[in-house]
């Protein structure tokens, strides 16, 4: 049996639509489970999943998170195998059934595909973030939130740390790999996702979070024989950084007009050479152009984000949720 357990909060439409994709689905030689957690909505996302038939769960929290949404349901699994799906995917009809033939291999612990924007013409941030699923397929460091687990591994896990805002699916993989097994990426499509940014605080946001995770999790394992995140870390740091001089340089008065023209020169080459190392991802130079500006942009907040968790490090202090 699989136990597909979706996570959600004030998901609307798309809980409805990632439900009939897993409503849809007709396995040949296995059962499906669904298990719907829910996270205080205040929307009706329990009456639309009981009517798809699946199991509802309200996770009970002050401070819901995906990893404790996560856990909960993985926990009421009754299935040897645990897809786990956010509420705002839908999922392809064809994935499980590869996946489940690979992790059949008693070496692989957690099978993942690939994953796109359902509307990336919904708005520039989620046309620029769409790229960002483009990986390599293999064998892999980590997952996202959409993967399929071995539950045994679940359980001598005990799966997400719920002390995180984000960054947990990496973090369980690589407790999950210091075990012995492989994190596998199938080539093949695994879910469509609506992002929903269609605003600059949204996506200044989901940036700054990305920061905090960056950091809390490299300094998780700072001293692993195969760190986490560390050396991104650091670039995201040095990054941040340098863009904040540019800025700074290019605003100061004193220096006029040389110093806007060298910084925007800088800045232009930057995004040409992103836009050049992007081209395997993308043919559209319209969409490389926007995705190599937001490779910029996004820094600061990454920065911002890194720093409140080193400050919250020092401080003892626990961050909540930080939702976009």
């Amino acid at each position: 049996m699989v136990t597909i357990v979706v996570i959600g909060r004030n998901e609307g439409s798309r809980l409805v639509r990632c439900l009939r994709s897993v409503a849809s689905l007709t396995p040949v030689d296995f059962d499906i489970e669904t298990i719907y957690v829910d996270s205080n909505s205040s929307d009706d996302s329990l009456t639309a999943a009981a009517s798809f038939g699946a199991k509802t769960l309200l996770l009970e929290d002050s401070t819901p998170s995906a990893a404790k949404a996560r856990n909960k349901g993985w926990r009421h699994a009754k299935g040897d195998w645990v897809l786990f799906l956010d509420g705002d995917t839908e999922l392809y009809p064809d994935f499980l059934e590869q996946a489940i033939a690979a992790i059949r291999d008693p070496k692989v612990a957690v099978v993942c595909g690939r994953i796109h924007e359902s509307r990336p013409d919904q708005s520039i941030y989620v046309r620029a973030l769409d790229l960002d699923w483009v990986n390599a397929s293999g064998s892999v460091d980590f997952c996202g939130g959409n993967a399929l687990f071995r539950r045994d591994v679940l359980c001598r896990t005990s799966g997400f740390d719920p002390n995180l805002i984000a960054g947990e699916e990496p973090e369980l993989c690589q407790r999950i790999r210091h075990l012995g097994y492989l994190i596998c990426q199938l080539p093949i499509p695994m879910v469509k996702h609506d992002l929903g940014i269609v605003s600059f605080t949204g996506y200044w946001r989901r940036s700054f979070r990305s920061g905090y995770a960056y950091a809390e999790i490299s300094q998780r394992f700072i001293t692993d024989k195969y760190p986490l995140w560390k050396y991104e870390s650091r670039r995201n740091l040095m990054h941040g950084l340098l863009l904040i001089v540019i800025l700074t340089l290019s605003l100061t008065p004193i220096l006029w007009p040389y110093s806007w023209i060298a910084c925007t020169s800088l800045l232009g080459l930057l995004v040409i050479r992103t836009m050049q190392r992007t081209r395997i991802r993308c043919a559209d130079w319209g969409t490389r152009l926007i995705y190599a500006i937001h490779s910029q942009v996004s820094q600061i907040p990454i920065l911002l984000g890194q720093t409140a968790f080193h400050l919250d490090r020092l401080r003892g202090a626990k961050r909540g949720i930080v939702e976009y």
